[in-house]
């Protein structure tokens, strides 16, 4: 460890230089409580695949017992889901996990 002089100042130390990564990512967020049920992988969404703005990616089981679809406010590239399949799920809660080209 270097021990600093009075002469020396933070100003005067050398900031590293690094690489600058912007990843646009969005979350798909459930629109009521319930249980999570992804959309079946074909012909609907897996990962590494382009979902559409609109497209169904899942369905929340209410407790009534409705299915309320679950629609991708974003197009991107589907990165994973982030509940498994009749995980329990609040309102707003993430569901999936887009990256926008």
């Amino acid at each position: 460890m270097t021990a600093w002089t009075e002469s020396e100042t933070m100003d005067s130390v050398e900031t590293p230089v690094g690489e600058t990564l912007v990843v646009n990512e969005r979350l798909v967020l459930a629109p009521c409580s319930g249980r999570f049920c992804p959309a079946p992988s074909k012909p609907y969404t897996s990962e590494g695949e382009y979902v559409l703005r609109g497209q169904v990616v899942g369905s929340i089981v209410s407790p009534s017992g409705a299915e309320i679809p679950v629609e991708s406010p974003f197009a991107g590239w589907m990165m994973g889901y982030m509940l498994p399949h009749g995980a329990p799920v609040r309102s707003s809660e993430p569901v999936l996990w887009l990256r926008q080209s």
